[in-house]
């Protein structure tokens, strides 16, 4: 065909009534329409009618050359419906930047239609072809080879058929299930859907000839499903000796993710399992002389477990007593025994007692706040190294605390020693205990009691919940309140939109200690989720609440929900950073230091930098904290000029005392453990670590602001 210079004289054959001149029109206006587009837009009238005509037999041709038109005029939901009606000649395949575009659109629309089927329960009707067009480019993805592209897809359509089938069709199908379940743990938000994504990976894993038990159990631990896991590890336990240690390394990895009441069930359900397997008493005996103690947890096991004890004299079968010896050990890794006596078994103290004396030097003994400070740095310093002999040491020292810096050398103690019985165990009995304790109305002790009973149901959402906060609206403590509405927030770690009836209840509350707390709630429902919508209440309450302390919560908690997002966070937080209400600056500078804390992020450490030059004294405090946070297990030479300005807060007898503590606390945040450990949120399989969240949630209660 000759090269065309205006297409006015193919126009003009729409206008015939033959449609084999049409046709032709429309067949060489396809060819040129990216050219012509101006000029066919004029009788753009005529090329719509060819389609809505029922009787002209080429409807699908002047639907494609309409929706080019379109797409070149900047309307791309007509081009879009255009494009469906065309069917097969909408290439799906093609490579134009036409092509592309409306498939994008294509995509954008079809997502948001589904997540409204699927989350929102709303009855809505979706396009037979919009459904084939994502189809034809799933089969797309499949043909070339790009699974990974197509998973992304399935997981956004919330299409689980289609996900099952594309793992299926992967030519290296462990390689697409891994990517999968990464895209689960970071990507999906709703968290019933991300619940029936893990039950089918499960199913997939299971299925696959070279089962990953690490992985499947890993899923099955953020299912709850401990009589699965404690099958598998059975399983596994009684097969050949490459299986026993696989059981013993996914103990460990469970052990990671720091979920205690679920390991405690999986170690009760493995001990039931033998017991019904082997028919024997002898088994959980020979397992209780294994000695596996718990050390993070005391939740005891249920006595109707006890079997009657065998006689001295019964033989014990040699393979029941061989079994019981393998459970002994997994007890022991379960219960945090034999990861934490290997950790000291390995463990290097590199922390310089000389920091720690040169800090007691240069601060007033007889003021409380920097005794305080130095006790924590003490304590963080030496975290979990058993090593306390700056404290035997100094005990004239130390006995001249009083009141709450007392109450802070003797918790230091439980740092240094790794002592923390009842976090996460759901223990009723242990949470009854401390209910009494609250109820006794003591300011200080009920503020304690408050924490402690969210530590004990983190993550459960019990109902229990709904006691508290009345107890909250009952007592005039301020003290107590804060506790409660902290523990509440430790209740809902992680259960997301199951957390929004109490976040909406207490952000309308007149009461602004529980709005803080409905922050915190916030913050912990949705932590590491980067979820939109808690993003944007957040920022709302932390530009319009009337409460300081409200708008310092909310900006502080946004590190909370951007944890698995760090890039993210500076950016979000920078305009509140600049803020002309201090408290701001100290949430965002928290925000920071919590969301990139061990990254090193140059984008937080440039945030991080001008308040650490700040009027505000409180300020300052959280900037050399949050610093510390992200600079933690960083490179000396990068950390030089920083430890610098610390050494030259603290020694300076002008400085005031808020700073001067912040400066203290980011001293012993650095040299955390001995100089080995860093601040890690996440365990090795990229789940959150529960008692690290929580820790650095409760470690923000710190009240010095």
């Amino acid at each position: 065909m000759a090269a065309v210079s205006s297409a006015s004289g193919l126009l003009s054959l729409l206008s015939e009534p033959s449609d084999t001149l049409r046709s032709y029109a429309l067949q060489n206006l396809d060819r040129v329409v990216h050219e012509f587009w101006f000029q066919i837009s004029a009788s753009i009238a005529s090329v719509e009618a060819l389609y809505e005509d029922e009787e002209f037999g080429q409807r699908e041709l002047a639907a494609i050359v309409a929706s080019k038109v379109f797409y070149h005029l900047g309307e791309l939901d007509d081009a879009l419906a255009y494009a469906l009606g065309a069917g097969k000649l909408f290439d799906v395949n093609e490579q134009s930047e036409y092509v592309q575009t409306l498939i994008a659109r294509c995509l954008d629309q079809y997502f948001e239609l589904r997540l409204k089927q699927v989350e929102a329960k709303q009855d809505v009707q979706i396009d037979p072809r919009l459904v084939s067009i994502v189809e034809r480019m799933l089969e797309r993805c499949c043909v070339h080879g790009q699974f990974e592209q197509a998973v992304g897809v399935a997981l956004e359509a919330r299409r689980l058929d289609k996900l099952e089938e594309i793992i299926q069709r992967s030519t290296d199908g462990l390689r697409t299930l891994k990517y999968a379940l990464r895209c689960c743990q970071g990507l999906i938000i709703n968290r019933d859907f991300r619940q029936q994504v893990l039950r089918l990976l499960i199913r997939l894993y299971e299925a696959s000839r070279s089962p990953d038990y690490v992985d499947i159990c890993q899923c099955l631990m953020f299912l709850d499903d401990a009589p699965e896991v404690a099958k598998i590890l059975h399983s596994l336990l009684t097969g050949t000796e490459d299986d026993e240690l696989l059981a013993y390394q996914t103990c460990f990895d469970l052990v990671e993710n720091e979920m205690q009441s679920f390991l405690t069930k999986v170690g009760q359900k493995c001990r039931q399992n033998l017991i019904q397997t082997q028919g024997s008493p002898a088994a959980p005996a020979a397992e209780e002389g294994g000695g596996a103690a718990a050390m993070d947890t005391d939740a005891p096991a249920p006595a109707s477990s006890e079997p009657a004890q065998p006689q001295a004299d019964a033989p014990v079968p040699e393979h029941v007593a061989r079994h019981a010896s393998k459970l002994s050990k997994v007890k022991n890794i379960l219960s945090g025994q034999t990861p934490i006596g290997m950790h000291l078994d390995f463990l290097h103290n590199h922390a310089d007692l000389q920091i720690l004396k040169n800090i007691k030097g240069a601060i007033d003994s007889r003021n409380s706040v920097a005794h305080s400070a130095t006790v924590f740095a003490n304590a963080i310093m030496h975290s979990g190294t058993t090593v306390d002999m700056f404290l035997r040491e100094n005990m004239d020292w130390l006995s001249r605390a009083t009141n709450w810096a007392k109450f802070s050398a003797t918790a230091g103690l439980g740092v240094i020693h790794r002592w923390l019985a009842g976090l996460g165990t759901n223990d009723d009995e242990m949470f009854e205990d401390v209910k009494n304790i609250l109820y006794t109305d003591s300011a200080v002790a009920g503020e304690a009691a408050g924490i402690s009973m969210g530590l004990i149901m983190a993550g459960t959402a019990t109902d229990k919940a709904t006691e508290m906060l009345a107890y909250a609206h009952d007592t005039q403590h301020e003290k107590i309140i804060r506790g409660i509405v902290l523990g509440l927030a430790l209740v809902m770690y992680g259960r997301e939109e199951g957390a929004e009836t109490l976040v909406e209840q207490m952000s309308r509350d007149q009461d602004p200690i529980i709005r803080y707390g409905a922050m915190y709630v916030l913050g912990m429902a949705y932590r590491g989720t980067s979820n939109n919508g808690a993003v944007q209440k957040l920022l709302h309450f932390a530009v319009s609440d009337v409460s300081d302390d409200v708008r310092r919560a909310a900006v502080l908690c946004l590190g909370f929900v951007l944890m698995n997002a760090p890039q993210q966070c500076p950016r979000i937080v920078a305009l509140l950073s600049e803020s002309f209400n201090p408290h701001v600056r100290y949430g965002a500078a928290m925000a920071v230091g919590m969301a990139c804390a061990g990254t090193g992020l140059k984008d937080a450490v440039a945030l991080l930098e001008p308040l650490l030059l700040d009027g505000v004294d409180f300020v300052r405090q959280g900037a050399y904290i949050a610093t510390a946070l992200v600079m933690v297990q960083q490179p000396e030479v990068r950390l030089a000029s920083f430890r610098k300005r610390l050494d030259k807060s603290i020694g300076n007898k002008h400085e005031e005392i808020m700073a001067k503590l912040g400066a203290i606390m980011a001293a012993g945040i650095l040299d955390a453990g001995g100089r080995n450990v860093g601040i890690g949120l996440r365990s090795r399989s990229g789940f959150f670590r529960r008692t690290s969240v929580i820790g650095l949630a409760v470690f923000t209660q710190y009240w010095c602001v």
